[in-house]
């Protein structure tokens, strides 16, 4: 089912109506941007202290500026683009543990 969008921008397009009850909630937005900031603040185990544990001493810098760009950018996106910092940790956390495992691998730490 599909519902006219109100007057603005998106003027005569047509929206289903989860879009327009919750993405386009804004509230619900901000709480989601606060919960990826939270998240990624959070994310600092996998950027910093396990890459202190299984890593060679230089690289670990990467990963720690690694984890403050993207939580710089969860707090830049949170006013305009809430749901991107929602997005951040969910993303960026599967990632960095892809990199330790494959690293390991190429060390031969692995099976």
């Amino acid at each position: 089912m599909t519902v006219e969008s109100e007057p603005g921008p998106r003027a005569g397009k047509t929206t289903d109506r989860f879009h327009t009850t919750v993405i386009g909630n804004r509230t619900i937005a901000r709480v989601a941007g606060a919960a990826g900031i939270a998240g990624q603040i959070a994310a600092a185990f996998p950027y910093i202290l396990l890459p202190a544990l299984t890593v060679p001493s230089p690289e670990n810098y990467l990963f720690f500026l690694t984890w403050a760009v993207l939580l710089g950018l969860a707090i830049a996106w949170w006013r305009h683009h809430p749901w991107r910092s929602f997005l951040v940790p969910i993303v960026s956390v599967p990632a960095v543990l892809l990199v330790i495992r494959l690293g390991e691998l190429f060390l031969g730490w692995g099976p």
